[in-house]
């Protein structure tokens, strides 16, 4: 099964990457130069390269051949320039979207039906009124946006709960819209009842909807499902029909006991993707801790598995940020499903 993953974020830190090769080969080549008193590289071939993404490498590479440390214009630019490249990484990490985009088969799919996901998006806002996060879902064009919680942060100021509470109502307006909620937002099941919100909250209940020739169900779980004892049993709350693909959205991932309800997909939150992520080690810092799917084999973030074709599970990074207003290999992620009858 396919993941379509952060192609964007991958292709500039190949640029940061190659760069900064060419940043430390410059720089030693123009040392060499100037010791034999050979053609030198411009200084202005220096800052280009410096500009573009080398600044770093080519300041520590300085200092360490000790070459035009006594130049100031190097030694002042060059911080600049790095601290620079340091805020936009910070803001391209932290600010702008993604798309992940998962495509799944199914026999039960008699045609495509697309689903977007949002979750923990903790009254955050891109562009004015979200107008970027609007304009990319309505890109996605889907036929139903499911909601997995935490769309305000507990004990904030009213503006992040206006700010959901108006996209909820702008999805509302234009495509269905079925809700859980997280340990933060609580009340919005309220605001729905009440009509603040333009939406369905699902309450261990199950919403069927048919789209073009397919039947799905989507089931909710609530957040109280997770204050619950040990002996409660979400067979007796919500019963699944095999015949039809059925959805799970809930806030936090329990796989197994959502696999032995017989959800198909499982779609959650709540992990923030491990907020601050390194490539192949997966999350570095999360607020439960450090290193938390290299010491306690914790899933923080993506697809899951049982089995080919068996019960599946996505836990999506999210949307915004809380306690830490840091992303770093973790861009703020709308995901999109495809459903596919089988090829």
């Amino acid at each position: 099964m396919p993941v379509i993953q952060d192609t964007t974020l991958w292709l500039i830190v190949i640029w940061f990457v190659v760069i900064s090769i060419v940043a430390a080969v410059m720089t030693v080549r123009d040392k060499r130069a100037a010791r034999s008193k050979s053609r030198r590289i411009s200084e202005g071939a220096l800052f280009a390269v410096a500009l573009a993404g080398g600044a770093a490498i080519m300041f520590v590479t300085m200092g360490l051949i000790r070459h035009k440390t006594k130049h100031m214009r190097f030694m002042l630019v060059l911080p600049v320039m790095l601290l620079l490249q340091a805020v936009f990484f910070y803001w391209f990490n932290t600010y702008t979207l993604r798309t992940t985009w998962l495509e799944i088969e199914d026999r039960r799919i008699r045609n495509e039906i697309t689903i977007v996901q949002l979750t923990d998006l903790h009254g955050a806002s891109f562009g004015r009124d979200n107008a970027r996060l609007l304009s990319r879902i309505a890109r996605i064009n889907p036929d139903v946006v499911l909601i997995t919680g935490d769309m305000w942060t507990r004990g904030a100021d009213d503006d992040g709960v206006e700010t959901a509470v108006r996209l909820l109502n702008d999805l509302g307006e234009k495509y269905p819209l079925y809700v859980t909620d997280g340990g933060h937002d609580g009340y919005i099941s309220v605001l729905i009842e009440t009509n603040r919100i333009n939406a369905t909250f699902l309450n261990y209940e199950t919403a069927e909807l048919t789209i073009g020739d397919t039947a799905i169900a989507i089931h909710g779980v609530p957040e109280k499902y997770y204050r619950e004892s040990a002996a409660f049993d979400l067979s007796h709350h919500l019963e699944l029909d095999r015949s039809v693909y059925n959805v799970l959205i809930a806030h936090e991932a329990r796989f197994q006991e959502f696999r032995e309800l017989g959800a198909d997909l499982s779609l959650v939150g709540h992990t923030h993707g491990g907020i601050v992520r390194l490539p192949l080690i997966g999350t570095v810092y999360h607020r439960s801790g450090w290193f938390i799917e290299l010491r306690e084999m914790r899933d923080m973030y993506g697809f899951f598995e049982d089995e080919p074709g068996g019960a599946k599970l996505f836990i999506s990074a999210g949307l915004g940020l809380h306690p830490e207003p840091v992303r770093l290999f973790n861009r703020p992620e709308v995901v999109a499903i495809r459903l596919k009858p089988p090829r």
